[in-house]
């Protein structure tokens, strides 16, 4: 038999939270207090069992689908989203196998989306192109879903624990990676597939995951040679680089890639006024790397390892002569007495030692 219960424990756990909250860890806090403002009063919810199920007595079926799908079409040409997302909730969640129920979870992402409930949007859109061989709105679910990725990048949150009940608090931007990889696998040749590679991207480069990021972009410069985000994709890959360098200043292999992306990129838009652009990324990383070299010759000499500090600006002058690095690297060997020339370091003046005369004196 079904019953009806109440989540109505808050004033019994707050008796116990002061005791209870000094044996626990910050994580096991988190979770006690997630179940204490489930239990609130405020959010007391009415539930029953249903199929083994614990579910929302407003979520049951209390009409046939044809009808809930009706009044849920009805809300949704009013903009009345929440009751459009609750009909079709409980036409979905209770005629699953139904074709009714399978249309309505595309109606619900739709309606989702529109409450700005993102995540539970690509639940439902995901869930519609999962119960059907060939879904009749596939185009447009994938649409939405990559627009629900863009929205995540572009700062919208998550609720926690995945419940409507609580705040949004978490970030979205996992979760719209992994949408932009579905993208791709559904649509692999599609324009949009070159648009999530490029939003891909660039949300990897914001989060610092340089590497996979620029894989991203080469991706779509390979895959789509004549998309109007290829060049731009060229000149993102350049300032990676750049960015890459910083963390990995005695990584060569750094400048070599950058150097071949300019050259493919002039190569392919050679009219495009961005190939300053990416030439100035490459000097940059040029003159990352001397001064890297530079500040090590430099620590050399103020612990008094002349020798070792010449080897140091010798280096930056021989494989980085164009920066302006290398020009102090020049300064720096004329005040210790030294010059650097194509062949060697050749001192200035070799000074005589004590006690000992010259040959041609």
């Amino acid at each position: 038999m079904a019953f009806t219960f109440y989540l109505t424990w808050f004033k019994l756990l707050a008796l116990f939270k002061e005791s209870i909250m000094r044996h626990l860890s910050i994580y096991m806090r988190l979770v006690f207090f997630t179940f204490c403002y489930l239990s609130s009063p405020y959010l007391e919810a009415a539930y029953t069992i249903k199929n083994g199920r614990i579910v929302d007595v407003d979520k049951l079926a209390t009409l046939q689908p044809d009808q809930h799908f009706s009044l849920g079409q009805t809300a949704m040409n009013n903009g009345d989203w929440q009751e459009a997302s609750r009909q079709f909730a409980i036409v979905s969640n209770n005629f699953p196998n139904n074709p009714y129920g399978q249309q309505s979870l595309y109606y619900l992402g739709i309606a989702e989306f529109n409450l700005k409930e993102y995540d539970f949007a690509n639940k439902a859109f995901s869930a519609y192109l999962k119960c059907q061989n060939n879904p009749p709105y596939f185009l447009e679910a994938i649409e939405y879903k990559y627009a629900i990725a863009e929205q995540l990048r572009g700062g919208a949150k998550r609720r926690l624990l995945g419940t409507k009940q609580l705040p949004k608090w978490s970030t979205g931007k996992s979760l719209a990676l992994a949408i932009y990889d579905e993208v791709l696998t559904a649509m692999p040749s599609h324009e949009m597939a070159a648009q999530a590679l490029y939003a891909k991207g660039c949300l990897l480069w914001e989060k610092r995951e340089y590497r996979l990021s620029i894989e991203s972009f080469q991706l779509l410069c390979s895959r789509f040679p004549k998309n109007e985000l290829t060049p731009t994709s060229y000149v993102n890959i350049s300032c990676i680089y750049y960015d890459l360098c910083q963390n990995e200043p005695q990584n060569p292999d750094v400048l070599a890639f950058a150097e071949l992306n300019a050259k493919k990129f002039i190569h392919e838009f050679p009219k495009d006024e961005r190939i300053d652009k990416v030439r100035q990324n490459v000097q940059q990383i040029k003159e990352c790397y001397a001064t890297a070299l530079y500040e090590t010759a430099r620590y050399y000499e103020k612990i008094k390892q002349p020798r070792a500090s010449l080897i140091y600006y010798s280096n930056a002058i021989k494989n980085f002569p164009d920066t302006l690095v290398a020009q102090r690297c020049r300064d720096r060997l004329e005040q210790m007495g030294f010059s650097h020339d194509a062949r060697a370091l050749a001192p200035l003046v070799f000074p005589v030692p004590s006690g000992k005369k010259d040959k041609n004196s």
